[in-house]
């Protein structure tokens, strides 16, 4: 027990020191790029250098000191217009998108630390690159024998470069093992073939030096100290680039110490904020050997580094949007390209703890986020990391892509489904695909979404006003109802009748306990903790054990129930009259027999039960309370439903579902109510199987989506006036929505609210409050909070 926490305690303060660095380092990177200067300590200098060459004596180098521990060093005017076009003309047609090399595969990917294109120029390929190669030399007074080729890279709108090193000793002070005949980098000299108009800058934040780009101009720095060892404080970073492009030149001097391409195999498991300069150049992939290329052995310290450095590959720095809104720049602002933002992170929690301290709800701080870092921003929560979609045409394009149906391996999912791929909402692949054509094909051939179904739904109506209305109360009196159980037993009733030929009452025990357990299943509560920090997971420790205690009983108490429903039907079964879902389901296992694609078994069956019974019955009945606790606050709205319903149907018959062909009202204040309330507002969440692009960003394989759907139908940009009820909007409009039960939530919803306006005027009892504001723990459904209302009699 005391081995485990020791090991759990170092574990956790291991990452608080590695994200406590990292997050002083971005935020060092991201100040001194807000800064659009050059800048260093006072009392630098400027001035006319010979370098200790004859040659320089009557034209010396201008030389600009910028810092002097570590020295950095500018030179204006080190090559003209001419000689510009020669490296730009060479170089733009060789232009490819900057590479790493991924450890797992051993192969070059899109580099995710630098977004820029970039190419090589040989030193003697041209005449002019020739006698710019020995003026740099003159320069920087070093041999340019021991040099690399020139490596050109152009950033676009958003380029950059995140801090990084151009040395390859590690931070312990070791070389990487098998070395040859190549050295480190000595120095390095970065030339600008542009002028950037905003952003762009280099900068070395343990100097505290930004440099802006000058067409022209170099800057120059050794990489190693005296002793041959690494430099740290020259540790740079290109800041994005805001307006225009920059082209710039790179130039890299090598001694004897450490091979350049060895490090290609090990870059990424470099402290995030520290990654080398990965792409490689002509004369290193020249000298490396390819039986010299190792992997070093894992290490608990490697993998937990190449878990963090996902976070910092995604980087993008946070002032770019706002830097642009300052300068008024909103058009580039709009097209920064292939990075998704994302907001602070605390060590270890993510945005956990931020969520904790913002008085708004979960989903709420999620809308505001969106609003600062767009459509497509990363969230960590604990462990866990989520691109967060929040634009309708970008998340219709991934709701219809192959590459994101899979549903993320998290505690949460494994826990609901009693850790197999069971279901017909979490679970993946061939077995999602299977169960879920044939339930819907099941449930079609049982009425399911047609009019033979209206009886059923309009007699569960007829006994919700019995159950409503207190005894003693004559048909034309008013009286204060609480809708919550007796809604929730009305469309139970529906679903359960088509998957099990059962009925339930409000006054049913068994079932106060499973409505009970579907809101405190909903609630997750102890089951969010174990899913964003699944290292806990990985210790069986009393204290987890006892946390999961009640969860489980919950969820053992939930599924025992569906199994006596299927022994239930098991022992009445008729082959040749199926009386419902769970016979069919029984049926169809029975055919399957042994087959290794039988994937209909009894947990299986449980599951879907489950999941019909969760998603079908909690969602229409959480729409019917949030439906009436809006017209309650909006009495017009009622009235002008009201008003279609005498001119429709009027008050001798019972309404029909074809009714609402001609009650285009009725039918858009549900869609209005669906949309302000969105009942599940992050729908369900997915995870890649490919890398693929989302909304012009490069979303790596097994990222996690979540698909903010509240944020999306709270859009002003899709809404008028999102956060008003205004069922006007929805008038000319046709319903995008699609799922398994759509066609049965329209028409339960639909004849509910009819049915029950057809009866009642629904009104606000005196001396309560009422609030629009889902229920406080409100996650995976948004459920109002419990309310009263008057129901008066209609004549």
């Amino acid at each position: 027990m005391f081995r485990r926490l020791y090991i759990i305690s170092v574990y956790f303060v291991f990452l608080l020191i590695e994200e406590s660095q990292l997050l002083v380092q971005e935020l060092d990177f991201d100040q001194f790029c807000s800064m659009n200067s050059t800048f260093g300590p006072s009392g630098l200098h400027c001035t006319y250098s010979t370098r200790g060459k004859v040659y320089l004596t009557l034209a010396p180098a201008k030389v600009e000191v910028v810092s002097e521990s570590p020295e950095i060093l500018i030179f204006h005017h080190v090559v003209g217009e001419p000689e510009i076009i020669v490296f730009r003309d060479l170089a733009l047609p060789k232009l490819v998108p900057a590479m790493m090399v991924d450890e797992e595969s051993g192969r070059l990917i899109l580099s995710s630390e630098r977004i820029s294109n970039l190419t090589w120029l040989s030193r003697d390929s041209n005449p002019t690159i020739a006698a710019v190669t020995r003026r740099i030399g003159l320069f920087s007074g070093l041999n340019i024998a021991a040099a690399e080729s020139f490596q050109v890279a152009l950033y676009g709108i958003g380029g950059q470069f995140l801090p990084h090193k151009d040395f390859f000793e590690d931070e312990s002070g070791g070389y990487v093992q098998n070395v040859n005949e190549m050295g480190d980098r000595v120095a390095t000299w970065l030339m600008y073939l542009s002028d950037v108009e905003a952003g762009g800058s280099t900068v070395f934040p343990d100097a505290g030096v930004a440099v802006q780009p000058t067409k022209g101009s170099a800057v120059f720095w050794h990489n190693l100290l005296r002793n041959g060892h690494g430099d740290f404080r020259t540790v740079h970073g290109g800041c994005p680039v805001i307006r225009g492009s920059k082209l710039s030149q790179e130039y890299f001097y090598s001694s004897q110490l450490t091979a350049y391409i060895l490090l290609l195999l090990h870059a990424s498991t470099q402290n995030p904020a520290t990654h080398h300069n990965v792409f490689p150049s002509p004369e290193s992939l020249k000298r490396a050997g390819p039986s010299k290329m190792s992997v070093p052995p894992k290490s608990w310290s490697r993998d937990i580094q190449a878990w963090m450095s996902n976070h910092a590959a995604r980087h993008r720095d946070r002032f770019v949007r706002g830097y642009c809104a300052c300068l008024g720049i909103h058009e580039e602002a709009e097209r920064l390209p292939a990075r998704y933002l994302r907001p602070p992170k605390w060590p270890l929690l993510g945005n956990t703890l931020s969520v904790l301290l913002d008085d708004l709800s979960f989903h709420e701080v999620i809308q505001k986020t969106s609003k600062i870092y767009g459509p497509v921003m990363s969230m960590k929560f604990g462990q866990l990391e989520f691109i967060v979609l929040s634009d309708y045409d970008i998340t219709k394009n991934v709701l219809a892509r192959e590459h994101a149906s899979l549903r993320p391996d998290v505690f949460s999912s494994r826990y609901m489904l009693n850790y197999e791929n069971t279901g017909l909402i979490l679970s993946s692949g061939t077995p999602w695909k299977e169960q879920r054509r044939f339930t819907l094909r099941t449930l079609r051939d049982f009425g399911f979404g047609k009019t033979s179904l209206e009886g059923i739904i309009l007699d569960e109506l007829r006994e919700l006003v019995a159950e409503i209305r207190p005894e003693g109360i004559s048909k034309d009196q008013p009286f204060v109802a609480e809708l919550d159980s007796c809604l929730n037993a009305a469309v139970t009733n529906v679903i359960w009748w088509l998957v099990a030929s059962k009925r339930v009452t409000k006054h049913d025990e068994e079932f106060k306990n499973i409505l009970s357990i579907i809101e405190k299943i909903m609630d997750f509560g102890i089951i969010n903790v174990l899913t964003r920090f699944p290292i806990i997971n990985v210790f069986d420790s009393p204290t987890r054990i006892n946390w999961l205690k009640g969860p489980m009983e919950r969820r053992e108490y939930f599924y025992s129930y569906m199994q006596k429903v299927l022994d239930e039907h098991r022992a009445t079964l008729n082959h040749s009259e199926p009386r419902d879902l769970v016979d069919c389901y029984l049926i169809h296992q029975e055919k399957l027999g042994d087959s290794p694609d039988n994937f209909m078994t009894d947990n299986m069956i449980k599951a879907s039960m489950v999941d019909l019974f969760m998603a079908g019955a909690e969602t229409t009945s959480t729409t019917l309370r949030w439906f009436f606790l809006y017209i309650v606050e909006h009495p017009k709205v009622m009235s002008r439903i009201q008003d279609e319903i005498d001119n429709v149907i009027g008050s001798h018959r019972a309404p029909s579902y074809e009714d609402h062909v001609n009650m285009p009202y009725t039918t858009a204040s549900i869609w209005e109510l669906w949309r302000i309330v969105t009942i599940t507002p992050m729908g369900v969440n997915r995870q890649t199987t490919e890398e693929m692009m989302i909304g012009g960003f490069r979303v790596p394989k097994g990222a996690n989506i979540m698909l903010h759907l509240l944020t999306i139908h709270h859009n002003d940009k899709e809404f008028d006036s999102p956060l008003e009820f205004k069922p006007e909007r929805f008038l000319n409009e046709k319903g995008k929505r699609q799922c398994l039960g759509e066609s049965l939530a329209r028409m339960n919803a639909f004849l509910a609210v009819v049915y029950l306006l057809q009866l009642f005027s629904f009104s606000k009892v005196p001396g309560e409050t009422y609030s629009l504001r889902p229920r406080p723990g409100s996650f995976i459904i948004n459920t109002p909070r419990a309310y009263k209302v008057l129901l008066t009699p209609r004549q």
